[in-house]
């Protein structure tokens, strides 16, 4: 059985992550793109409800390719293809249901991080939940020990 404060450490920085894998994805499949940092996003196409609109373009990139890894993800799995035969995705739709569900998970381990996390004052919790610490590279997360 796995330990409370040890499934606390292993869950480190999850909201974080989860918050990035989101946005990241929307941007990871545009076709034509090299380079990270050739990436322009149009305003219109930041949806952005849950994460803060203070956010940059690459912050947003950033979180949003952490999404993808911690989940195992692609950026299809939350956002909408505009065309499946370009792959080309519409990444401000909001037709794709697992993109509310996404956001309501970034709320959930945005609220861990901020009202329990912080309130433990023990530096073992110093970084932030993230989605990793329960998904583990999958889509759906992984199964505890009982």
């Amino acid at each position: 059985m796995i330990r409370w404060h040890t499934r606390l450490r292993s869950l480190k920085g999850l909201g974080a992550a989860l918050c990035a894998s989101v946005v990241i994805c929307a941007w990871a499949d545009v076709p034509g793109v090299q380079a990270e940092s050739s990436l322009q996003i149009p305003q219109h196409e930041m949806n952005l409800k849950v994460l803060s609109s203070d956010l940059s373009r690459d912050d947003v990139k950033r979180l949003m390719r952490q999404f993808k890894a911690e989940l195992g993800v692609e950026c299809s799995y939350c956002h909408t293809k505009k065309d499946p035969y370009t792959d080309e995705t519409d990444f401000a739709s909001d037709q794709n249901q697992m993109k509310g569900k996404a956001r309501l998970m970034i709320e959930m381990t945005d609220e861990i991080n901020r009202k329990y996390l912080s309130q433990l004052g023990d530096e073992r919790y110093s970084e932030p939940f993230s989605c990793g610490g329960c998904h583990r590279g999958h889509a759906k997360p992984a199964d505890s020990e009982r």
